[in-house]
């Protein structure tokens, strides 16, 4: 009955904003009775000034698939088979069900601090970090930093116990993996565990957000929200710019010599001493010689395919189809690779007449796989009185 009664209180309650700390701490206790409350403080002595507690509440579905993937979690496959440090009947918070909490809190992350924080020179190697904010109690924005280091290399001994397979499987997500755990460590800070089982999942998850409450009555911060409201309105819609006043028009005669008469070519002769005068000609700019990178070596190496197999060991796709792989190395140490017979042949053509070269790669399962290769082309240099960004920006 207890529980019944704590859980209508809690539902009556994501409707209405606290605004008192002792009735926020006594909401706290009932809640944690009936459900998880994801907040470090159990008491709460004051509130910031104007400001109110939201609360919301998230359910996280425990159902997963014969694989052991769900919307919200993972666990262990029907065969028993996943991470080892899961055991059955327990699940792990995946990224969807993270995020699902993380908006709840009003979590914000910071996309300039947020990122891999590894050199990017080993294989399957990662290190991220998650810096998010969000505004706590006291009406000041409170930082939540998470970092996870994942090693997939050969001997770590975060593979022991995985499969083949699974091995090859986790190093395909590699990144995502090193991404959720990092945002993992950094909501855990509001007081979410590593793993739940099925029972405790059954529970809500309780998060409570502080916002701002304005005076209405007070034209300052009634100005400032109206403001806030139509900011995003003058990002879509911005206002025309005022137009600029009409330049004034000045109209005096030049004064000329009277001897001198202006020919249709611009050149001017003096009639007196017969004496021509070219105009004053800009010089053509001169194209600058394309530069760039030049290939220096190119190795081949011939192999066939092999057989591509599930997780089970099925083959999916039979193997042996003959490939040649083109190693392309460049003067200044890059090395690039491809398996397209035709960016091969015209890297050797460009090779043998030492021509500079552009290029674009991108990272791949064997290493920088290039995407396009030509010439490079020469430039022309800029007119010294070409307007810049910063003349445009004052029109």
């Amino acid at each position: 009955m207890g529980d019944t009664n704590a859980l209508v209180k809690l539902e009556q309650s994501a409707n209405v904003a606290i605004t008192s700390a002792a009735t926020l701490t006594e909401r706290i206790r009932e809640w944690q009775q009936v459900a998880h409350v994801l907040t470090p403080a159990i008491h709460v002595s004051a509130l910031a000034p104007q400001h109110a507690v939201n609360v919301a509440v998230v359910a996280i579905s425990a159902e997963t698939d014969d694989k052991g993937l769900g919307a919200d979690t993972y666990g262990l496959s029907k065969d028993g088979r996943g991470l080892p440090w899961l055991k059955p009947g327990e699940r792990a918070i995946g990224k969807v069900g993270l995020l699902k909490i993380a908006a709840a809190a009003g979590i914000s992350w910071d996309p300039d601090r947020c990122g891999r924080t590894d050199d990017r020179k080993e294989r399957y190697y990662w290190e991220y970090k998650a810096v998010g904010t969000y505004v706590g109690f006291d009406g000041r924005p409170q930082t939540l930093i998470g970092t996870f280091e994942l090693d997939l290399r050969d001997g770590s001994p975060a593979l022991k116990g995985f499969s083949p397979a699974q091995i090859e499987a986790t190093r395909r997500s590699g990144l995502r993996i090193c991404e959720s755990k990092a945002m993992n460590a950094a909501i855990r800070e509001l007081g979410l565990k590593q793993k739940y089982t099925v029972q405790e999942l059954q529970k809500p998850f309780v998060i409570l957000r502080t916002s701002f409450i304005p005076d209405l009555s007070d034209p300052l911060q009634r100005q400032m929200v109206a403001e806030r409201a139509l900011g995003s309105s003058r990002v879509l819609y911005p206002s025309p710019r005022p137009a600029l006043p009409e330049p004034e028009t000045i109209d005096v005669e030049p004064v000329r010599d009277r001897d001198m008469v202006v020919q249709p070519d611009g050149s001017t002769v003096n009639t007196k001493t017969g004496e021509v005068t070219e105009p004053e000609r800009p010089a053509k700019p001169e194209p600058v010689l394309p530069t760039g990178p030049i290939i220096t070596a190119i190795r081949k190496q011939d192999g066939k395919t092999r057989d591509q197999v599930d997780e089970r060991g099925n083959v999916l796709k039979k193997g042996g189809r003959p490939f040649t792989r083109h190693f392309i190395t460049l003067d200044d140490g890059t090395e690039l690779h491809t398996f397209d017979a035709g960016i091969g042949e015209l890297a050797a053509k460009l090779m043998a007449e030492k021509t500079p070269v552009e290029f674009t790669s991108q990272k791949g399962k064997w290493g920088e796989d290039i995407v396009e290769l030509k010439p490079a082309e020469p430039r022309l240099p800029l007119d010294d009185d070409s307007p810049t960004d910063a003349d445009l920006s004052k029109l």
